[in-house]
């Protein structure tokens, strides 16, 4: 390994980086590594060294011709070197030997360290990537669950206005239904009494005499000719009558004119006679049909 001491008798001798390169086995970027790390402490001693190689790589170009107390100089300077290289290597192959069994075991213990800590570390990227997958996702999830929730605020906003519409229209209705409701039921009760009297009022009394005569009763406000055409057809018809059978044929003949004007009056119509028999006969028959 090359040292300081070695570096400062090269360059005294005259050697270039390619010289040392050659003598110690390195590439120009590995040697000036060396010296930096030799001299890195201090940058004038590393600047001097530098400057020396350069003066050395200039000398060589020039090609100087060595005298004999240089040629000597190198000689010694060469064997001197050759003599602490071999001191050096000794001492190094030495102390290898004294720290091989030291080395080998903290190299095992570290080998041993760097798979515990390689497969932790690989473990750790694992989860870390299962960690961020899950975390896309679930970012994902959340922001489309975000779009979801403000649609349905949204949603949910409209539909309340159109409740509150609803409402404030139901509470209209039902008071209205009220209102109407009671309206409703005093125009019922006023109709059913016009209906009443209508009915009352529309209501002929016939007054039935035992000579036969048919006239309107006088309280009757309802002006209506009495229309008995076709009576005698009746007449015939009802002589064939179970119901006729106990009354005289002057009898069934205002029967049967009875009944005709009956039939040709739409109101409703009340029969007083004089004759019982008569007037039965007339309740049964008014609504039978001439067959």
């Amino acid at each position: 390994m090359m040292k300081a001491k070695n570096v400062a008798v090269g360059l005294k001798n005259g050697m270039t980086i390619e010289s040392f390169c050659k003598k110690y086995q390195c590439s120009p970027e590995e040697f000036e590594e060396r010296l930096k790390q030799l001299y890195g402490h201090n940058k004038k001693q590393l600047k001097s060294c530098f400057d020396e190689l350069a003066a050395n790589e200039k000398k060589a170009k020039r090609g100087p011709a060595k005298t004999e107390d240089s040629a000597e100089s190198t000689e010694i300077t060469e064997t001197v070197d050759a003599r602490e290289n071999e001191g050096e290597q000794t001492a190094v192959e030495e102390q290898a030997a004294v720290e091989d069994n030291t080395r080998q075991g903290k190299l095992k213990k570290f080998i041993e360290l760097e798979d515990r800590q390689s497969r932790h570390v690989m473990a750790l990227e694992s989860k870390y990537m299962d960690l961020a997958t899950e975390h896309r996702t679930l970012r994902t999830s959340l922001r489309n669950l975000a779009e979801h929730i403000d649609r349905l605020m949204s949603e949910c906003r409209r539909y309340e206005g159109e409740f509150e519409t609803y409402l404030s229209r139901n509470a209209e209705v039902e008071t209205q239904m009220k209102e109407t409701s009671a309206e409703w039921n005093a125009e019922r009760a006023i109709l059913a009494e016009t209906r009443r009297q209508i009915e009352e009022l529309s209501v002929m009394t016939l007054c039935v005499y035992d000579s036969g005569e048919i006239a309107v009763l006088d309280e009757c406000e309802v002006d209506v000719e009495l229309d008995d055409s076709g009576w005698k057809v009746r007449r015939d018809y009802l002589l064939s009558l179970e119901e006729c059978q106990e009354l005289r044929l002057r009898d069934i003949s205002t029967l049967a004119k009875l009944l005709k004007i009956a039939e040709h009056i739409e109101c409703k119509v009340e029969v007083v006679c004089d004759n019982s028999e008569l007037e039965k006969a007339f309740q049964k028959l008014r609504d039978c049909t001439p067959a």
